[in-house]
């Protein structure tokens, strides 16, 4: 039979193995309570490191977008100052147009993998961007040489062309000089009008009614530069109307290149002395009131020129 103080000693020693196992309990509680609550930080610290890396990838794409489209620009600006070159640039347009699209693709991936290699394709796109530059450049110096040297050359020609010009106008002078001192010259041209009495002898008339012929009077002045032998001479009478007045539709050709009507042709031999001489023209109608205008020509150039009067 247990005694009252034996029963305490039970009490108290039961009630001493449920304290420690409500402690043992709390700490426990504690314990997983203490590991939820740094899991939770945890957790959170990871979520928000992670909405950080989102933000930052986000970031890190845009930017990558914004130096792609300047490199882009920047490219276009170059081609656009200089469309004459741009047929000697096309590879490399073609180049630069796939490595383009090759980074735009690698940033839309997103992933660590694709921005680290989109961040070195934009570095060897900006490396072209250079050479593409540079090229230009170098072209642009060639371009401006070519267009200098074409200048010279272009002044180069017209200082050949004015003093060719020069020369030309300096030969034609000549050519006239030796076209002039080739030529008669005549002293003393005159032109009569002549009435043929019945007893056939000749006088000098002024009225038209009684003309009958035109006598041409001149003397042809020594040239030592014409060879002695036959020349030829052409004679216009121009009539009062103002046309050369003849029998057919022959020509002659003056130093100036036009071809002349004539009243008629002659001769004469020169032997390198002065020469006189006359010629009769017969205009085989009635002559009219006016002035008749004498024109004598040699080997193209006229050498002499006078007028008669009938009234």
């Amino acid at each position: 039979m247990q005694t009252p103080r034996q029963d305490n000693a039970f009490i108290n020693q039961e009630t001493g193995s449920k304290k420690s196992v409500i402690i043992v309990i709390i700490v426990i509680l504690l314990t997983a309570n203490g590991f939820l609550l740094w899991q939770f930080f945890n957790d959170k610290n990871t979520i928000e490191v992670a909405r950080n890396e989102v933000v930052e990838t986000r970031n890190e794409k845009n930017e990558l977008f914004s130096e792609l489209e300047q490199v882009k620009l920047n490219f276009e600006n170059i081609k656009s100052d200089n469309d004459s070159l741009q047929e000697l640039l096309v590879a490399k347009d073609k180049e630069i147009a796939d490595k383009v699209n090759r980074i735009n693709k690698l940033i839309k991936g997103g992933g660590a993998w694709e921005m680290r290699k989109a961040k070195k394709e934009l570095n060897s796109l900006r490396l072209l961007s250079a050479q593409y530059k540079l090229e230009r450049d170098s072209l642009l110096v060639v371009s401006a040489q070519l267009t200098s040297d074409n200048k010279t050359l272009n002044t180069s020609l017209k200082i050949v062309e004015t003093k060719a010009n020069k020369l030309e106008q300096q030969n034609v002078v000549l050519e006239e000089k030796i076209v002039e001192g080739s030529v008669f010259v005549t002293n003393d041209l005159l032109a009569y009008a002549i009435k043929t009495k019945a007893s056939g002898k000749e006088v000098e008339t002024s009225r038209a009614g009684n003309t009958d012929k035109i006598r041409i009077c001149f003397t042809v002045l020594k040239n030592p530069l014409i060879e002695q032998g036959m020349q030829d001479l052409f004679v216009k009478v121009i009539g009062p109307e103002g046309s050369v007045i003849t029998r057919s539709s022959e020509e002659f050709t003056d130093i100036n290149g036009n071809t002349n009507l004539f009243s008629f042709k002659t001769a004469f031999d020169y032997k390198k002395k002065n020469t006189d001489l006359c010629f009769y023209w017969n205009k085989e109608s009635s002559y009219k009131k006016g002035n008749y205008n004498v024109e004598l020509f040699n080997r193209g150039a006229k050498i002499g020129e006078t007028t008669l009067a009938l009234k």
